[in-house]
């Protein structure tokens, strides 16, 4: 499958943002990582009995790994 070229910027925007929020949660302190856990657990409410650095950490893994899967498609 080709890249088209009309789905480069978008691609760049979103991948590089998702990217950067990523590595951004991965220095979350106890206080941070708690209130994202809760924000997540009120809409997944079984998010609630998580530890929320741990919570912080699986998400923040997951941003980044997307982030970079978004930029490396664009490059094939």
């Amino acid at each position: 499958m080709s890249v088209k070229l009309h789905h480069v910027p978008p691609r760049l925007a979103s991948g590089a943002f998702i990217l950067n929020t990523g590595i951004t949660k991965r220095s979350l302190d106890v206080d941070g990582a708690t209130g994202l856990r809760d924000q997540a657990a009120n809409a997944f409410p079984f998010l609630k009995k998580m530890d929320p650095v741990r919570f912080g950490k699986a998400l923040s893994t997951f941003e980044i790994a997307l982030g970079t899967a978004l930029l490396g498609r664009v490059s094939q």
